[in-house]
């Protein structure tokens, strides 16, 4: 990230005052207590104040550095809702996407969003909104040229195969349908289902340190736990996870080899057993 040329501190902008008294006179007395280091300390002040303030309108400009309140006008500019809960960090990234992929006329991101869209893609049950907190979009859902297929996953999973999520699908369809482009035949959203995957998994320690099995269990869980509609688990990826967490060889006795999964169906973390040998 590039740094803000307005981030000087006060020791900084001090000792460049000092140095231009003693540009304007080769023996200046700078000691503490010297007139030249009073005004220079209270001139420095003034200059850190003024400092300061340009570097807070500098990040203000671009929503990658504005704080909160300026990060919801940045939302606000570009419509951008900000839902219940987001943190500033998960607002930016969906300003960011807004910025980087707008609205382009249908394209696949266009029905994610739309499928995404908490303020519109939702059902309201007993006073509880659920949303969709995962799509996956595709075309020519069972080979139909000219459609496209949503699959979601809700914020909820237990609504799944119930009233509610019936709803929410519902919801979801309906909205996505008053936004998509003329000339399509039609989209077709479907609620995708729970598929449980176990891992079985034995990891040795490098031989001069260790290995937390925990961690590794918990960072593999982490990760089936936030996979998309359709999206397939590699084998590759277990091994990378137990090797980031410090594992020196690793063997992986379930699932036996990629696990290929169709739109319709989710992975979920079913029993993850770490062990070390």
């Amino acid at each position: 990230m590039t740094v803000s040329p307005f981030s000087k501190d006060f020791d900084s902008i001090f000792f460049d005052v000092l140095t231009d008294y003693q540009n304007l006179d080769s023996s200046p007395d700078v000691s503490q207590g010297s007139t030249a280091y009073i005004m220079g300390s209270v001139l420095s002040s003034g200059l850190w104040g003024l400092y300061r303030y340009l570097d807070y309108l500098a990040k203000q400009q671009f929503p990658d550095t504005a704080d909160t309140d300026n990060l919801n006008h940045w939302g606000s500019i570009y419509g951008v809702t900000r839902v219940s809960g987001d943190t500033d960090a998960q607002y930016l990234a969906d300003i960011l996407s807004f910025l980087r992929q707008p609205p382009a006329g249908g394209n696949a991101l266009d029905f994610k969003n739309w499928a995404l869209d908490q303020d519109n893609s939702k059902y309201v049950d007993s006073g509880t909104t659920y949303y969709n907190q995962y799509a996956t979009v595709v075309d020519a859902p069972d080979g139909v040229l000219g459609m496209v297929g949503i699959y979601t996953i809700p914020n909820d999973e237990t609504i799944i195969g119930g009233a509610i999520g019936t709803g929410l699908v519902s919801a979801t369809d309906t909205y996505i349908d008053s936004k998509r482009p003329l000339g399509m035949l039609g989209i077709t959203v479907t609620g995708a289902t729970e598929s449980s995957q176990n891992v079985t998994m034995t990891v040795t320690a490098p031989a001069t340190g260790s290995v937390d099995t925990d961690d590794i269990k918990d960072a593999i869980e982490a990760e089936l736990n936030t996979m998309e509609p359709g999206e397939d688990l590699y084998l590759s990826t277990l091994y990378y996870i137990a090797k980031s967490y410090g594992a020196d060889n690793v063997t992986i006795t379930v699932p036996a080899a990629d696990v290929s999964i169709a739109n319709t169906s989710f992975v979920r973390a079913g029993t993850v057993s770490v062990t070390e040998v």
